[in-house]
């Protein structure tokens, strides 16, 4: 009894946001870079004209989904090692850290081969102008090599995150994207245009990749290469790693038709949306750090089976980040017609992207709340569900309700974004409703065992 009862004592409301600060914040440092970086690069981008700007829409697109499905291993060996305890033993560690490592370089060797050939298969299926082709190919090719090691640098992330180490993260995000914003500015301004662009991500994420791996040295590995993985340890990267990825592209992959369906309506609306893509990439920022905090905690606690603690701070998450949305949302509302001027001189692309962000002044608590409880459900394994959640509502759900909106009843861009966001919050719904209805007495037995 008193084993159970001292485990089950909740710390002081003080102690437990300080904990979930300390996770949170630079995770949240490290999103606020990495989506200030894409906004400045895109503010330069804009410099070269609209096609250019159209073209680094679709790129961006390509490379949030490919991103998306490998950032499943950093996610899985997030659980995998905050599971393990606090402090966790090195050896456990270090495999599966190499587990994450040897999978993330396969893939990487993947990519680079894929660089040589998907970049003209992509702009020609779009369909867009010859000149937008033009340029995207040579940009989407160097952003292709920088995933090369943006694969990496995610995996070794996770590792960190999982042993609570969110500083080094945040400051091989800071290197990295400095660097990028530099080499951006360098290159533009001396007339190496959109393909400038992309060399400066290749050395950027060269150069974060090989920050990270020292922190990693360190830390995760001990200071020796990492040991071959065990199979139970690789088949847990991989398995877990490809539900999350799955979960993640089904939103990311649905995007492709997204911007498949905005490119419809011409160059000015494409643009419209790369802008408010960027923007709000930004301003849901909080939902992804605490999402990822509730990883890393609730990891944690279901490694002790401690049920009632599990939920204490799911609620301590949920309610610091429902908060934080709610501020956000009504600043977007009061800003949504002046910050598009910020991106772009064109008044018919201003004003769209006005109306754009008006609409997610309205739904993004939303999707800030489905952000924050994916992150409950990682954290407790449940990464089953997630999946076909995410890939049914996209595909089943979103994609058709876009066709509708846009096209049948000729809600045009406005149309598409609307049923992206009826998307995001019945799947706000379905995992609220998992996380409240999930099999805690599984847990509980486990700890009697």
């Amino acid at each position: 009894m008193s084993s159970s009862t001292a485990q089950s004592t909740p710390p002081h409301w003080a102690s437990r946001y300080r904990v979930l600060l300390r996770l949170a914040l630079p995770l949240m440092g490290t999103t606020l870079s990495t989506n200030m970086m894409s906004l400045v690069n895109l503010a330069l981008v804009g410099t070269l004209g609209y096609q250019s700007l159209a073209a680094v829409g679709i790129a961006n697109v390509i490379i949030l989904n490919l991103t998306s499905f490998f950032n499943g291993l950093g996610y899985s060996l997030t659980f995998f090692v905050a599971r393990e305890g606090h402090p966790s033993p090195r050896g456990a560690i270090n495999q599966w850290a190499g587990a994450g490592f040897y999978s993330a370089a396969t893939v990487s060797v993947i990519v680079c081969i894929a660089s040589l050939f998907l970049p003209h298969v992509v702009y020609a299926v779009m369909g867009v102008h010859r000149t937008v082709l033009i340029l995207g190919v040579a940009y989407l090719k160097w952003r292709l090599l920088a995933l090369c090691f943006r694969v990496p640098n995610n995996t070794l992330s996770g590792v960190l995150k999982g042993l609570g180490q969110t500083r080094p993260v945040l400051g091989a995000s800071l290197v990295a994207n400095v660097a990028n914003v530099g080499l951006t500015t360098l290159f533009v301004e001396s007339h190496r245009g959109l393909v400038g662009a992309g060399q400066a991500f290749f050395m950027a994420e060269v150069l974060g990749f090989l920050v990270i791996f020292v922190a990693s040295w360190r830390s995760a590995f001990a200071g020796r290469f990492p040991s071959n993985p065990r199979r139970r340890q690789l088949a847990g990267v991989l398995s877990e790693g490809l539900k999350i990825g799955i979960s993640e592209i089904g939103m990311t992959a649905s995007m492709i038709v997204f911007t498949f369906f905005v490119a419809r309506f011409g160059s000015t609306s494409l643009a419209a949306s790369e802008i408010a893509l960027n923007l709000l990439s930004l301003l849901y920022m909080p939902g992804v750090a605490l999402g990822s905090a509730g990883t890393i905690m609730i990891g944690r606690l279901f490694g002790t089976y401690d049920v009632p603690q599990i939920k204490r701070a799911a609620r301590d998450i949920f309610a610091l980040g429902a908060g934080v949305f709610i501020v956000i949302c009504g600043l977007l509302a009061l800003l949504s017609a002046r910050v598009p001027m910020l991106f772009t001189s064109s008044p018919a692309v201003q004003h769209e992207a006005g109306h754009i962000l008006m609409l997610a002044a309205v739904f993004l608590t939303f999707d800030g709340g489905q952000l924050m409880i994916e992150g409950f459900l990682r954290g407790v394994g449940d990464n089953t569900f997630t999946m076909w959640m995410s890939v049914l509502l996209g595909w089943v759900g979103f994609i058709p309700f876009a066709y509708l909106f846009a096209f049948i009843w000729h809600g045009h861009t406005i149309g598409v974004w609307l049923a992206f966001y009826l998307y995001i919050v019945v799947l706000f719904t379905a995992y609220t409703w998992r996380f409240i209805r999930f099999p805690w007495s599984r847990i509980r037995q486990n700890r009697e065992t």
